[in-house]
């Protein structure tokens, strides 16, 4: 961005950026692969009295792979990413996670895929303000990390938010290929321009027209989840008051 802001109600933030005159906008939702961690750790491989066995090193491999038995929209079971508050787009430390719309029909598959999908979900939201900040929409999105390393992840946010996903090349050394390009930007080894084609993209995921009226119906039950449970939320996780 061109020039300092702050939108305080969404918790965000332009800030100073190694590109001098140049602002860069900051926000964060709370917990994304924790999710995934979480699923693993606490509900299919605890280490408990009921655990049959660990975790085995495919772990992602087959949760993906179990995500993949069910449709494009969990057969309506919702998850709600928050499992350590939220920071944006509202910042509330007592808001918690979990599955809304379980039935008897509802498969370890629903709850599985589920996951990723809430957590794009929670994206779309913290994406309305974005755009709402910038004034302008986002035509591509570029997906880094450990997450952007499932293709599955990709196409579900590219569904969910209804943009182009651009799955960059070996997403978990994005912050050491940043600090490459900062370091070259310092020294005068290349600009901005120069650098926006060098960073390497694997694929390209389009959003899916079939899916769009799936995740548009369940992303307003979403945001609904939230205005009427937050107040619940807020009280159940207030501290206790001791005698």
């Amino acid at each position: 961005m061109p020039f300092k802001k702050s939108d305080l109600l969404h918790n965000m933030a332009s800030l100073p950026s190694a590109i001098p005159g140049r602002y860069l906008l900051i926000n964060e939702q709370e917990t994304a692969g924790a999710c995934l961690t979480m699923l693993r750790d606490q509900i299919l491989y605890p280490d408990d009295p009921l655990a049959a066995e660990p975790a085995p090193p495919d772990y992602f491999a087959r949760l993906e792979a179990a995500a993949e038995t069910s449709p494009a929209g969990s057969n309506r079971t919702l998850f709600t990413p928050w499992l350590h508050g939220e920071r944006s787009p509202v910042d509330e430390r007592t808001l918690r996670g979990g599955w809304h719309n379980l039935s008897l029909r509802t498969t370890r598959g629903d709850l599985v895929r589920s996951v990723y999908e809430g957590v794009a979900l929670n994206m779309r939201w913290l994406m309305e303000s974005v755009e709402g900040f910038i004034k302008q929409p986002l035509d591509c999105i570029h997906l880094v990390g450990g997450g952007a390393r499932s293709a599955l992840w990709c196409r579900i946010h590219a569904d969910v938010l209804n943009r182009p996903i651009l799955q960059v090349a070996e997403p978990i050394y994005t912050n050491a290929r940043g600090a490459g390009y900062l370091g070259a930007l310092g020294l005068g080894l290349a600009t901005p321009e120069t650098l926006n084609g060098e960073v390497p993209v694997a694929a390209v995921y389009e959003p899916s027209a079939d899916n769009r009226s799936i995740y548009d119906d369940i992303y307003g039950e979403f945001i609904n989840i939230y205005r009427k449970n937050h107040g619940i939320y807020a009280r159940l996780n207030r501290p206790l008051r001791h005698a």
